[in-house]
C-alpha cells in the first residue's frame, strides 16, 4: 500500500523516535544500537505478521519460542502467547530471550 511505503522511507541510520514508553525493567537495559527494517517494502515479506488461525493451538506460540540446545533462541511476535502478532509481543519476546542468553552466560563463568 502506498501509505505504508511512505511511512518507511527514512534512512536506516535515522534513530527511532521515542514513541512507546518502556517498562521500568526494560528501561534499565539500553540498546547499544538498533537496526531498522522496512518490512512492508521487503519483497520476501511484504508487510506480513503472524496471526492465529482456526487450527492454532494454545501452545503453538510457546513451541515456536522453544530454545534449541541452549544455543539457538527464538523471539518475535509469533512466540508471544499473550501478545501474538503485535509489536508488544515482539518486544517482550526479545527481552525474554535476551534474559535467557544473559542467564546462560552468567552460569558459564
Amino acid at each position: 500500500m502506498k501509505g505504508d511505503t511512505e511511512t518507511e522511507t527514512p534512512s536506516p541510520s535515522q534513530p527511532f523516535p521515542a514513541a512507546v514508553p518502556f517498562e521500568e525493567s526494560a528501561a534499565k537495559r539500553q540498546p547499544m544500537y538498533s537496526i531498522r527494517s522496512r518490512w512492508t517494502c521487503d519483497p520476501l515479506f511484504m508487510g506480513s505478521y503472524s496471526y492465529p488461525t482456526v487450527c492454532t493451538q494454545m501452545n503453538d506460540a510457546h513451541d515456536l519460542g522453544e530454545t534449541v540446545a541452549n544455543k539457538l533462541f527464538f523471539a518475535g511476535e509469533a512466540t508471544s502467547a499473550r501478545h501474538y502478532g503485535s509489536l508488544l509481543g515482539a518486544f517482550q519476546s526479545g527481552s525474554r530471550e535476551a534474559d535467557k542468553v544473559a542467564e546462560m552466560l552468567a552460569h558459564r563463568s
